[in-house]
């Protein structure tokens, strides 16, 4: 007798995601005539994840976040010439997110969970051009 194979059958998987931020902040440069000189700035971030993926009919799930707080940041900058500069910064953000998520499928039905969170954020160094006008 031939053993029967009983795993079930691979299924194709489709997934896609989307995420973006959008942040307003006001920059201050205390000592503006030095060549290098430092600055600070704050303002806010509002952040949109989208994800969904699924494999066939036996499991997709889908969730949608936004994320919303203020943010501040330090930096220096250095003047190469009169209208171009390279910086440097570093930041925080605390924030907001809510986010919602489905699950569906022949394994498990339906199921939903909706999940409030907070918390504080540190930003990773971020480096610059600038050019001024």
């Amino acid at each position: 007798m031939v053993p029967q194979d009983t795993a079930m059958p691979i299924q194709d998987s489709d997934e896609s995601s989307f995420s973006g931020s959008v942040s307003f902040s006001f920059q201050f440069f205390p000592y503006s005539k030095d060549r290098i000189r430092f600055y600070y700035g704050y303002g806010v971030r509002v952040a949109y994840d989208h994800r969904w993926s699924s494999d066939g009919d036996l499991l997709s799930d889908y969730l949608d976040r936004i994320t919303l707080g203020p943010v501040a940041y330090v930096g220096v900058e250095w003047s190469v010439k009169d209208q171009i500069g390279i910086s440097g910064e570093y930041g925080s953000q605390l924030y907001y997110s809510y986010s919602f998520v489905k699950f569906a499928g022949e394994l498990i039905g339906d199921y939903k969970i909706d999940t409030h969170t907070a918390g504080f954020r540190q930003d990773n160094v971020r480096l610059g051009i600038s050019v001024y006008f």
